[in-house]
């Protein structure tokens, strides 16, 4: 297989022949435009703070800040087919780059429901940013 950049496709159109078989020159490949967005993503907020989900772990506040929560879906049960979170775990995390891998984890709790783990990671986010 051969690889062609643009130049040498637009050669190639230009003269009409590929493999024997005529090619419209009317249809020239041109390179396409890149959008400069200077939109930032978005994430859900609660309680004025990031929320962001991947697959089973949620984690809650700003990664500029020192410390962050992060809750573990342990647990689901189905209700009207939707899995729901039955238990969670949550921590509180420094995000300090510094500190050993154990001392990372400030406070860990297992709760029952995501209101309830919600909650308690938000109280111990504010007192922990307080400080």
């Amino acid at each position: 297989m051969i690889k062609l950049n643009l130049k040498a496709v637009n050669v190639i159109i230009q003269w009409g022949y590929y493999m024997g078989e005529t090619i419209d020159k009317s249809k020239e490949i041109t390179k396409p435009k890149r959008r400069k967005s200077k939109k930032t993503k978005k994430f859900f907020e609660y309680k004025g703070l990031p929320i962001v989900r991947c697959r089973n772990t949620i984690y809650y506040g700003k990664m500029s800040d020192k410390f962050i929560t992060k809750i573990e879906i342990k647990e689901t049960k189905d209700i009207s087919n939707l899995k729901i979170g039955s238990s969670l775990s949550v921590e509180l995390l420094s995000t300090n780059a510094d500190d050993l891998t154990s001392k990372k984890i400030l406070k860990i709790v297992k709760k029952d429901g995501l209101y309830n783990a919600i909650d308690i990671a938000n109280t111990w986010l504010e007192r922990a940013l307080e400080k």
